[in-house]
């Protein structure tokens, strides 16, 4: 049984807005960011799994395979791409 104090509270309990008004500044430059994050990951996706770098161990009917080259391509781009996001909300 829930007493009454527990009665009148919701179940969960979002954060309010401070300002509503930099909550809507930020929506479009959030979207942009997404948008040219997701456009550029578009871009090198048929990249992946095909750097020099990549490397396929195998015998019979077992393969390894260690995307090294892949793995650093996506490090940097997430690097520049959570930098510039950074900066560009925080302007």
């Amino acid at each position: 049984p829930r007493s009454k104090s527990q009665e009148s509270r919701p179940l969960v309990e979002y954060p309010r807005i401070r300002n509503p008004e930099h909550a809507a500044r930020m929506i479009p430059r959030v979207l942009i960011v997404a948008g040219l994050s997701l456009a550029g990951l578009g871009l090198i996706w048929p990249l992946l799994g095909h750097m020099p770098g990549d490397f396929v161990f195998g015998r019979g009917s077992v393969r390894i395979f260690v995307p090294l080259g892949s793995s650093l391509l996506v490090s940097v781009y997430l690097s520049v791409i959570l930098t510039v996001a950074f900066w560009f909300l925080s302007r």
